[in-house]
């Protein structure tokens, strides 16, 4: 039956599944570092009375490109994407 056959396509294997989701943990780790370095920088700038949007902007920045990062690692996980296919999508986004 045609509906219920697997795309004949690359597979992912057992190997990168495991790197994906320990790269899922590490961006989560990374994430949560970085929205502690922007609630003290705010608070810093706070306490000084000098808020400098334009550097928690960039602080954010780096937040919102992890979080891309890792909704990528996330498709990939879910779609059982291979690194190479991942690769492929994350080069078409800059294009």
């Amino acid at each position: 039956m045609a509906l219920l056959k697997r795309d004949d396509g690359p597979k992912q294997t057992k190997k990168e599944r495991t790197l994906l989701r320990n790269h899922l943990e590490d961006l989560g780790d990374l994430r949560e570092e970085r929205l502690t370095e922007l609630g003290t920088l705010a608070f810093e700038m706070n306490e000084r009375g000098n808020l400098d949007q334009r550097q928690l902007w960039e602080k954010a920045s780096e937040i919102a490109k992890i979080d891309e990062e890792a909704e990528l690692v996330h498709r990939g996980l879910t779609e059982g994407l291979t690194m190479e296919q991942l690769a492929e999508i994350e080069r078409s986004k800059g294009q």
